[in-house]
């Protein structure tokens, strides 16, 4: 595999030579980058979603098992979502139904808070700003 350090930049008379070649690496590592930061935010993600199955409260589950991360569209990412289907819709006094996950994360007139989404999110941030530091360090000593 190519590596940063085998592209060497010379200023010549007329200009910079080695520019070809820089790009043409450039265009090769890029894919490369993405894919192993990919592949560490998937392993991210995975245990982030372990962490807030085991902080959620369980009533009936549906919300613990609600709990699921996918790729995102735009790569690289990944998207972690909680409740969003039928079994976790509750009923309100009101009338409506609202989304269980938001009672638990942020409280109720009736229940205090007892969040679980974004303290994970938060405890996880630097992991995902590390992958990525990561990813091009080890693309770029031909590590991977």
């Amino acid at each position: 595999m190519t590596s940063f350090k085998d592209v060497k930049f010379a200023l010549g008379g007329t200009g910079l030579r080695g520019l070809d070649e820089a790009l043409a690496l450039l265009d090769k590592i890029v894919p490369e980058v993405k894919a192993n930061l990919q592949e560490k935010l998937e392993h991210i993600a995975a245990q982030m979603v372990s962490d807030m199955k085991g902080r959620v409260p369980v009533e009936s589950g549906a919300l613990r098992d609600s709990i699921r991360w996918f790729p995102a569209k735009k790569k690289p990412g990944v998207i972690i979502q909680a409740g969003g289907s039928q079994a976790t819709l509750k009923p309100s006094k009101g009338g409506f139904r609202f989304e269980e996950v938001l009672g638990i994360e942020y409280g109720t007139t009736k229940m205090r808070a007892q969040p679980f989404f974004y303290p994970v999110v938060e405890a996880h941030r630097s992991d995902a700003e590390n992958a990525a530091h990561r990813a091009v360090d080890e693309i770029s000593q031909g590590q991977t």
